[in-house]
C-alpha cells in the first residue's frame, strides 16, 4: 500500500509538473488569451510599428493603464526581444505581444479585437517594395479587414481601423 501510495503521488506530481511546464511555455510564445480592455491594437510587422508604438506611448501618458497589444508572424520572444531595444521609454504603457496570423478568426479572438479602443494594420511590405509585394501587401490588409468585420464573435460596435494601404484603387473598396 505504501509503495502504491508512492508511485501514485509521484505521477501526480510528473503530471501537475508537465502541466505547469506547458502552461509556462505558452505563455512565454505568446499562445494565451489577452484579457486587457482599451487597448491599441496592431496586426502586423514593418518598420513603422516602432515610430507607431512610440506616438502611442506619449498619447496615453495621461491614461490609466494602457496597453498596446500587438500580433504578427513573428515569434513573440523575437518580438519582446526587438521591442525591449528600440523602444526605450514606455513610460506607463504595457506592450502585449501574440504570434499569428491577423486574418485567422482564432488569432484576433485571442488578441481579444472586440475590446480594442483602435486597430492599426501594418503592411507587410515596405515603401520601397516591388509593386509584386505591395499588391499582396494590400490583398492581405483587405483579407484582415474582412476577418475583423465578419467574424463570427464580433460584437455590434464601430472599430476605429487606420490601415496603411499603396494602391489608391484599394480605398473605395475598404471604404
Amino acid at each position: 500500500v505504501t509503495v502504491a501510495g508512492i508511485i501514485i503521488f509521484s505521477l501526480l506530481i510528473a503530471f501537475l509538473s508537465t502541466y505547469f511546464e506547458q502552461k509556462l511555455e505558452n505563455l512565454q510564445k505568446g499562445k494565451s488569451q489577452v484579457v486587457e480592455k482599451e487597448f491599441s491594437l496592431i496586426l502586423g510587422w514593418n518598420d513603422k510599428i516602432f515610430d507607431i508604438i512610440e506616438e502611442l506611448v506619449i498619447a496615453n501618458e495621461n491614461q490609466k493603464k494602457p496597453a498596446i497589444v500587438i500580433l504578427s508572424e513573428l515569434d513573440k520572444i523575437e518580438m519582446d526581444e526587438i521591442i525591449t531595444d528600440r523602444i526605450e521609454d514606455r513610460e506607463n504603457t504595457r506592450i502585449i505581444t501574440r504570434s499569428g496570423i491577423s486574418s485567422h478568426f482564432n488569432d484576433l479572438e485571442r488578441v481579444n479585437f472586440n475590446q480594442a479602443k483602435s486597430i492599426i494594420l501594418l503592411s507587410k511590405s515596405s515603401a520601397g517594395a516591388t509593386e509584386e509585394e505591395k499588391i499582396s501587401s494590400d490583398s492581405e490588409i483587405i483579407k484582415t479587414l474582412l476577418a475583423i468585420l465578419y467574424h463570427p464573435k464580433r460584437v455590434n460596435k464601430s472599430f476605429n481601423i487606420v490601415t496603411e494601404i499603396y494602391d489608391p484603387k484599394n480605398i473605395d473598396l475598404i471604404n
